[in-house]
């Protein structure tokens, strides 16, 4: 008894809550459960998680290190494995990476930092793996795409190699971003070197891809870029600028690709030894020589950037001399007097929209309305009149592609409320995300792109693989059956046989799905396998190949 009443005084200070009140004396909590969630090893959001209350004694401490700024109500929540959309933000880390879309794949923090989405603040960097290539690279931002190569396997960042997959990573391949985290330094040193050498190559952002063996095409074959020192051209490159000839006995070295071979034919098409189109040309279209009056282009001809005169034109310079009079009317250089505005065939254009400065004339009126150009002005009439009832349904609409509003398809750039959710084709779904992930990605439904059912037609780079659907059947199927196209891959080795292009060798028999049923009835092609011997009997499956619908049809023969 005198034990128990000396104990009585600390029983009663700590149910009463006289103890916690002189250890946190600015600690507002009251009630009994209150106090005695403080300092029991969980943390406890809300007003308990303050220093008045020591940080609920002390449970929060390691949450507060981690998300200093997160005003979690039930911080045990934040990194418990499901992704709480209120917690989903950069203060609470997203949610502890509850809420990375990737979170469950198998490279997820397997010790190798990878590109694209997973690499960012929502995934953690990586599950840790990207930490030191983000602390290396702090100015490089976010990417968060899915990003494979092409063959469908993700990149990894950090191993050294610099591959073309890399080198297609335009939000990685930049100063801030270490030309790929450190992997593609030597393309930075042969972007200098480039920009030397091609002082006014300006129609392209990536010199380092001048001579890389790697075809580009477009702006890169001019002569200010070296006509990409011959990356296209799949003929013998010692033969260029060899001061021989090539190009009468093979007319493909007279071609861009080829840098119309250094002018190595400048000698053998002008007899007179100048550089330029001499009086006499070999035309590769009728195999004859013609004087050059005849001759209305000829690739040997554009290298000297049109300096074959225009027949009745003498100062007339065009890179296509046999544009002139052909009955289109060219704009930019053709369409000037020296060249008889075209030959005449801008006549008509002129007198009816004489201040118009466009360079497609010839799209005038054309029944297309070429919204966001130089057409769609006042001086040109509005392009020529096909866009005037654009203008006056969708006065805000900017759209590279105003002809494909309102076209019975859904086009994804279009789908926005100033062009009408283009035209009404979206049924007024607004997809500014899908927009802003997948910008490149022409989908004519885009709700099922993300949406858990791999889809073929949309397992593309640029629909971020079917929105990450067909990411995994990709890794599965991509290395080991490359040939396999069929329209929903995730139906392959889902345990049942699918007939049709699935149940093929270049599919390996639908993943194994249908190797019984082609062991049992090898010569039976159905298109739903699994209906044979179902217990149901199906008229065009009750053949001798088909084992009279696997006995569904042995009591009706």
């Amino acid at each position: 008894t005198i034990m128990l009443g000396a104990f009585a005084p600390i029983i009663r200070g700590q149910s009463n809550g006289d103890f916690f009140h002189l250890k946190y004396p600015n600690c507002a909590i009251k009630s009994a459960a209150q106090i005695e969630s403080v300092s029991d090893g969980s943390c406890d959001g809300g007003y308990i998680n303050r220093y008045e209350c020591g940080f609920d004694g002390g449970d929060c401490n390691e949450f507060n290190q981690a998300y200093p700024t997160c005003d979690a109500t039930t911080p045990e929540e934040v990194g418990d494995g499901e992704c709480q959309m209120i917690y989903n933000t950069e203060e609470c880390g997203y949610d502890g990476g509850d809420c990375c879309s990737l979170k469950e794949e198998f490279i997820y923090g397997d010790s190798i930092c990878h590109a694209g989405i997973l690499n960012t603040a929502r995934c953690l960097y990586d599950s840790g793996d990207c930490d030191e290539q983000h602390k290396a690279y702090p100015s490089c931002p976010d990417f968060e795409e899915i990003v494979t190569d092409k063959e469908g396997y993700p990149i990894e960042i950090g191993n050294g190699i610099c591959n073309q997959g890399k080198e297609n990573l335009k939000a990685y391949m930049n100063k801030e971003c270490g030309y790929v985290f450190g992997d593609c330094l030597d393309k930075a040193e042969r972007e200098d070197e480039m920009r030397t050498k091609y002082p006014h190559c300006d129609g392209v952002e990536e010199l380092f891809r001048i001579g890389d063996g790697v075809c580009d095409g477009g702006a890169y074959l001019s002569e200010a870029c070296g006509f990409d020192e011959f990356d296209c051209c799949e003929l013998d490159h010692s033969k260029i600028g060899d001061k021989k000839c090539d190009g009468d006995k093979q007319e493909l070295y007279l071609r861009s690709e080829c840098g119309y071979e250094a002018l190595d034919c400048c000698d053998y098409i002008d007899k007179a030894g100048n550089d330029f189109c001499g009086d006499e040309i070999y035309d590769f279209s009728s195999g004859i020589f013609l004087s050059k009056e005849d001759v209305t282009f000829n690739a040997k001809c554009a290298w000297d950037r049109g300096d074959c005169e225009v027949p009745g034109y003498p100062d007339c310079r065009v890179d296509v001399p046999s544009r002139i009079g052909d009955g289109i009317c060219n704009g930019g250089g053709y369409n000037v007097e020296e060249c008889g505005y075209d030959g005449g065939d801008c006549s008509q254009v002129n007198e009816m929209y004489p201040n118009c400065q466009t360079t497609m004339p010839f799209k005038l009126g054309d029944g297309l309305c070429e919204q966001s150009s130089d057409l769609n002005t006042e001086e040109c009439g509005w392009d020529g009149g096909d866009c005037i009832i654009f203008n006056a349904k969708y006065p805000n609409c900017e759209t590279t592609q105003a002809y494909k509003v309102g076209d019975g398809y859904c086009n994804t750039r279009n789908n926005i409320e100033s062009c009408g959710y283009d035209g009404g084709d979206c049924n007024g779904e607004s997809t500014s995300e899908f927009r802003l992930n997948y910008p490149f990605c022409e989908a004519e439904d885009p709700i099922k792109v993300g949406d858990g059912i791999c889809q073929n037609r949309y397992n593309t780079i640029e629909c971020g693989w079917d929105g990450g659907d067909c990411f995994k059947i990709n890794m599965i199927l991509k290395p080991i059956y490359p040939d396999c196209v069929v329209g929903f891959p995730g139906l392959l080795g889902d345990g049942n046989c699918q007939g049709g292009e699935y149940n093929t060798e270049e599919c390996g028999n639908d993943l194994g799905d249908c190797d019984e049923f082609n062991f049992l009835y090898p010569d039976c092609d159905v298109a739903f396998p699994a209906q044979v011997g179902d217990g149901n009997c199906f008229y065009e499956y009750n053949t001798l190949e088909c084992g009279w619908d696997g006995g569904d049809c042995l009591n009706r023969l």
